[in-house]
This record gives C-alpha cells, sequence and structure tokens, in this order.
C-alpha cells in the first residue's frame, strides 16, 4: 500500500501556511470523511495555524484511516463519544492513524466527559496498527485510545532506509508520551517501539529484518534510526500474540517504561515473542511500577546499553501460559547486545550499567533473576538488591561468571559468597594472590603473566576463548626468579579468556576478562 495513495492521506503541509500573529487562539477544525472510504482526507492546500484542534466527531462513525503528513503543533480529538476507526472495503484499509513527519502532535480521546477511551481502533481479524508513526517525526503524545483486534497497538519507528534523511543518525524519534491507553487481543506487540535490528545486521533473518536494496542494486549499509526520550505510563495490555512492551534502539535522553499493567501475554506461544516488557539493543530505560502477570516468555527482559533500572515492579507467572509452560524464563532476565554502532558522543562500544532492587517477584521456569553476558559490555558498578518473593522471601538470581555486581544496595562491595566459580567476578575466577598470576583483570588493552620461581626452563603460553579456539601463543625460555609475559588484547572481543602456562612437566591455567 502507497503511502502517496490520496484516499488514505490527511496532508496538512506546513510550510504552505506560515502564520506569524501573536497571541493566537487556536480554533477547531473538523475534519470530513472522504465519500466512498471512510478515510479522513483534506485538499494538500489544507491551511491550519499552530494550537488549531483538530475534531473527528463520533456522529460521522465509522472512520476507517486518518494518514497525517508533515502537520504540525496540532491537538487531535474526538467529539461527542467515542469516535471508531475500522477497516473498510474488505481489509484493504485496515483502520487507525499514521503520522509521516509529524512534530508536536497530541492525539488524546479526552474530548467527551464519561467517555474514557474517546477512540476506538479495531478490525474484526487483527489487522493492521492502531497508532503507526515514521518519518522525521518528534515530540508525539498518545493518550487514551483503545485498541482491540489489532495486528499491533503501536509501532514508533522506521527501518532500515536508502535515504540518508531517513536513516541514523541523522534524526531521532525524540520526545513521544504513550499513557492512558487500553490495548488488548492483538496478535503482534501492543507496543512495538524502535527497530530490533538497530546495527543493520539483515540477512541473520530475513523473515524480521529483510536486506533493503536501493535504486542502484546495491543493498544499503544505513542503519535504521534511533528513539529518546520515550515515556510510557498507565497503559493497561491485555492478551497478545508477541509481547507487551518493546523499547528498542532508544539511546538518547531519559526514557521510562512505568505503572503499566501487562497480562495474559504471548498466544503465540514462542518463547522469544512472549516478554511482558523488553528493552532492546542500545536502550537506556527507567523500568519501575509495572505489574507483570502470565508471560509464555520473561516477565521483564533487558538487553539495553547505558544504565537500565529495573525497580519496585511485580511480575508473577513468568514461562507461563494458559496452561503451558517454556522453562528457562526468569521473572527479571539482563543481557547484552553488540553496541559498536553507538550514538555520537558515546562510547564504543556502550558498556550497560544494571540495577535490580526492590522487585516483588514470584512463579517462573528458571530464577527470579537472571544476568547472563552474550557480550561481555558491564561496568562494574551494577547492583541486584531487596528483591523478594510473594511470600516475602529473598527471591532467587544467578549471575553469570565475570560480571561484577554487588548485593548490598547502599555499599560498593562486591557480592561473591555463596557463589561457585560459575557464578562468580572477576575476582573469584582465580585463587587469591596465586602464583603465577595475571594482572590487570579485567584488561582492555594489555594483560601481564608473572611467572613465579616454581617454574623454569622452556615455557609455552596459550590463550584460549570461552570455547577452547587457540587465540594467541608465545614462546619463552625462564632461568630467573620472576619472569613477567605482556599480550596485547586489544583486538579481542569481551569475554572470558584462558591463559594456559604450560612447562614440560605440568600445565596452569588462570582466566582474565576482557572488557
Amino acid at each position: 500500500m502507497k503511502r502517496t495513495l490520496l484516499f488514505f492521506l490527511l496532508c496538512a503541509v506546513a510550510s504552505a501556511y506560515t502564520y506569524s500573529q501573536t497571541n493566537y487562539v487556536g480554533k477547531r477544525i473538523y475534519l470530513k470523511k472522504v465519500a466512498g472510504n471512510n478515510t479522513v482526507g483534506v485538499d494538500p492546500s489544507f491551511n491550519y495555524h499552530a494550537g488549531d484542534t483538530l475534531v473527528l466527531t463520533a456522529a460521522q462513525n465509522p472512520y476507517s484511516w486518518a494518514w497525517f503528513t508533515n502537520i504540525n503543533n496540532v491537538t487531535i480529538i474526538n467529539e461527542g463519544g467515542q469516535v471508531v476507526l475500522n477497516w473498510f472495503d474488505n481489509g484493504a484499509i485496515q483502520g487507525g492513524f499514521a503520522f509521516d513527519g509529524c512534530k508536536h502532535i497530541h492525539l488524546t480521546g479526552t474530548g467527551t466527559p464519561g467517555v474514557k477511551y474517546g477512540f476506538l481502533i479495531t478490525t474484526p481479524a487483527n489487522r493492521g496498527v492502531g497508532v503507526n508513526v515514521f518519518g522525521r517525526s518528534s515530540n508525539i503524545e498518545v493518550d487514551h485510545c483503545e485498541m482491540y483486534n489489532k495486528a499491533s497497538g503501536f509501532w514508533i519507528k522506521e527501518e532500515v532506509q536508502c535515504a540518508d534523511s531517513l536513516s541514523f543518525p541523522n534524526w531521532v524519534l525524540n520526545y513521544f508520551k504513550i499513557h492512558d491507553n487500553y490495548i488488548h487481543n492483538c496478535t503482534l506487540e501492543a507496543m512495538y517501539l524502535g527497530s530490533t535490528d538497530p546495527n543493520n545486521f539483515a540477512g541473520t533473518d530475513s523473515s524480521q529484518h529483510p536486506v533493503v536494496y536501493c535504486a542502484n542494486g546495491k543493498p544499503t549499509n544505513h542503519k535504521p534510526m534511533r528513539l529518546g526520550n520515550f515515556h510510557i505510563y498507565n497503559n493497561i495490555i491485555d492478551s497478545t500474540g508477541r509481547g507487551g512492551i518493546q523499547l528498542s534502539s532508544a539511546d538518547i535522553g531519559h526514557n521510562e517504561i512505568n505503572n503499566n499493567t501487562i497480562t495474559n501475554v504471548g498466544y503465540e506461544f514462542n518463547g522469544w515473542q512472549g516478554n511482558g516488557i523488553a528493552i532492546g539493543g542500545y536502550t537506556h530505560a527507567y523500568v519501575h511500577d509495572n505489574v507483570v502477570d502470565n508471560t509464555f516468555a520473561t516477565g521483564i527482559f533487558s538487553l539495553g546499553a547505558g544504565t537500565v533500572k529495573i525497580v519496585r515492579n511485580k511480575v508473577n507467572h513468568s514461562g507461563m501460559l494458559a496452561g503451558r509452560t517454556i522453562s528457562e524464563c526468569a521473572s527479571i532476565m539482563i543481557d547484552t547486545r553488540n553496541t559498536t554502532n553507538p550514538s555520537p558522543g558515546k562510547p564504543n562500544p556502550e558498556m550497560l550499567t544494571f540495577k535490580v532492587k526492590d522487585n516483588i517477584l514470584g512463579t517462573n521456569t528458571d530464577y527470579n533473576v537472571k544476568v547472563w553476558s552474550t557480550y561481555f559490555t558491564f561496568t562494574k558498578d551494577n547492583a541486584i538488591c531487596n528483591n523478594v518473593t510473594f511470600s516475602g522471601a529473598p527471591a532467587s538470581h544467578y549471575v553469570n561468571y565475570g560480571v561484577y555486581w554487588k548485593g548490598e544496595c547502599d555499599t560498593g562491595r562486591l557480592n561473591t559468597k555463596n557463589y561457585v566459580q560459575q557464578h562468580a567476578t572477576a575476582e573469584t575466577l582465580n585463587p587469591q594472590n596465586s602464583s603465577p598470576n595475571i594482572f590487570p583483570n579485567p584488561a582492555s588493552d594489555v594483560v601481564t603473566v608473572t611467572l613465579n620461581d616454581k617454574i623454569s626452563g622452556k615455557i609455552i603460553l596459550n590463550i584460549y576463548d570461552a570455547q577452547g579456539k587457540l587465540i594467541q601463543t608465545k614462546n619463552t625460555y625462564k632461568n630467573s626468579s620472576q619472569l613477567q609475559q605482556t599480550f596485547n588484547v586489544k583486538s579481542l572481543s569481551p569475554g572470558v579468556y584462558n591463559l594456559q602456562i604450560a612447562t614440560e612437566t605440568e600445565k596452569t591455567n588462570l582466566k582474565f576478562i576482557k572488557q
């Protein structure tokens, strides 16, 4: 379906009319449907002023689609009851709002007293998106809308494009508020915000991220737009095929997800697609005071970077939905993704600091809190503390080896006691005061191994990765009481490595972390 089809188009060309008068009081403009297809459309020369209110009336129900292009500084509101947008013409138009290149828009369903959700966006066959925002858009607020029987409630993203102007880092989908909406019975995500392939690693899953070819016949190496300054709060989400709230590629400003109620998520029964709240690659977020219950996958799943705080949430029945279960679904899961294409001014790679505290965590099919390390891009200032179960008992947790963390939120002391080696931090990978020893650990550029007086003669030093692949080797000969050898590890990927010291009679292994 082409964006240029006029019967979809509500086109208000901002540049067509410039208004400079001061003290302007905005007026109400009543939008009329295009005859024959129930879309809202106006002439491209449509004149409006910043501060005007565009009104859709319930008396004209039903509408099908309202498409806004390059419209700025207006409020869109219902009047006379609940305005209904649904499909038309056997599904050719699937119902909803679309905003392309729009700025400073407030879409609100508060136009009729006593009607909580002034816009109802629905279809009889779970098709289309309730509110779709793309292009060079920013500063948009959406509230008091109900989406029922849609494929998704919200899509706010711009996937890979050939145009520079629509690609990272040339625009940010910035400053969005999504609140007090009700999204239920969707076949996909309730909220799909930002690309889940921010690095444009297209081709690894062509069904989700197909390769984009440009006019020259070659695939583009452009990357999708990033997001920033999203506030998502007071929404109710129930019964989705995939995830509840998915916020990805949001590495700008302050992103906050709070006071949402998310239940019965993942009826597609796909373990990768049924998370209550998912924080995608690069995303910084403060996730707090949400209720998440009955998710076929993890309750809250973070793959973000920067600072991710997960605080005071209530999460129950993770990995469980409609009598079915899937293994290894924690209440809260932390992991990392590739962050080697950061936004301008940010470190490369962008590191993760996580705080998981004061959550109430219930039944799951794994641990209450689990930390994994697909990429070893963690800082040392992480915390897991004061989390309890619904009965008040301490919440269980598992932290993958090599991740620094503390169990007391108000101290800087690393918590390593009662953990076996595979759960340990870098400080417990090797015995304290071991000889030989390796430093610094973790390391960024070089590591130095010190060989003590018990080792002499011909020595082979080998560095292996976590899969046992030989990465570097060095031959030396020791005939003094102490010898130091240095390795350049700057080019190694983050992770845990094994340095093996082999003499003619024995082998000694030391582990170190490349950060």
